[in-house]
C-alpha cells in the first residue's frame, strides 16, 4: 500500500515551506493531486519526483565560473551547530536508495 502525504509532510520532507509546496502542486511541479480542497502526495511519486531532481541536477555544477565540478546538492554549506551536513547527505542517499561511503 502506498502511503499518503499530506503537503505539510511533504514540505518538510521536501525542506521547503508550505506555501511554497501548495504553489509547486498548483503548478503541477511536485506529483500531488486533489482530495476535495486538500492536496495529497503519494510516498512512492514524491520519492520517484526526489530522485528524478537528483539525476537531473547531478550534472550541474555550484558555480562553473569557479570551476567547480561538484554537483550543487553537494555544496558544502556551514550550518551552525556543528557536522550535520555529512549526516544529511547520508540520509538523503539513504532516502534515494543511492550508495553511500
Amino acid at each position: 500500500m502506498n502511503k499518503v502525504l499530506t503537503l505539510k509532510e511533504t514540505a518538510a520532507l521536501l525542506g521547503i515551506n508550505y506555501v511554497q509546496t501548495t504553489k509547486l502542486a498548483a503548478a503541477k511541479k511536485i506529483p500531488a493531486f486533489k482530495v476535495g480542497r486538500l492536496w495529497r502526495v503519494y510516498w512512492e511519486d514524491l520519492l520517484k519526483y526526489m530522485r528524478e531532481q537528483y539525476n537531473n541536477n547531478a550534472s550541474q555544477s555550484v558555480d562553473s565560473t569557479k570551476g567547480s565540478n561538484e554537483p550543487w546538492h553537494f555544496a558544502k554549506e556551514v550550518i551552525p551547530g556543528g557536522l550535520d551536513f555529512v549526516s544529511k547527505e547520508k540520509e538523503y542517499k539513504s532516502l534515494l536508495g543511492l550508495q553511500t561511503k
